[in-house]
Parts: structure tokens; C-alpha cells; sequence
């Protein structure tokens, strides 16, 4: 889940407000336990960065969005 917000265009409040849905406290417990990279993944976002290019980000159909918000609400009950 950390990894789709890290995909969004997200607004640092919005960041906070994802990472307290899913129940830290803080955003930086996310990003410890949840955000980090592999060294392909790491690499890849390298390269594109070297040739101009950024990764696509895909829009979320509502029937994923619901799911999403259902499966956030589940892990904080």
C-alpha cells in the first residue's frame, strides 16, 4: 500500500493521511517498513530519470478505490 501512495501524486498532507489510515503515526514509519526499494527497482527509476522520463501513474477504477479503502479500514479496526 505504501508503494501505491508512493505512486500518487500526493500532496504531503494527503501522504500523512494515508500512511494514519494505515495506522502510523507518524509518515515515517511507513516509509521504514513499508517503502523501500529493490535494487532493480532502484536502478530502473535510475534510468528513466537519466533518459527524461518518469514512471506512468495509472488511475484506480472506483471498483479498485473501494477495495483499497475497504482494505484500509479492515487493517485499522
Amino acid at each position: 500500500m505504501a508503494a501505491e501512495r508512493d505512486a500518487r501524486p500526493l500532496t504531503q498532507e494527503q501522504r500523512k493521511a494515508w500512511s494514519e489510515a494505515m495506522g502510523h503515526e507518524k509518515e515515517q514509519t511507513t516509509d521504514l517498513h513499508y517503502g523501500r526499494l529493490s535494487e532493480e527497482r532502484r536502478a530502473e527509476l535510475f534510468r528513466q530519470i537519466a533518459d527524461g522520463k518518469s514512471d506512468k501513474i495509472t488511475e484506480l477504477s472506483d471498483e479498485a478505490k473501494i477495495k483499497l479503502v475497504d482494505m484500509v479500514l479492515d487493517a485499522i479496526k
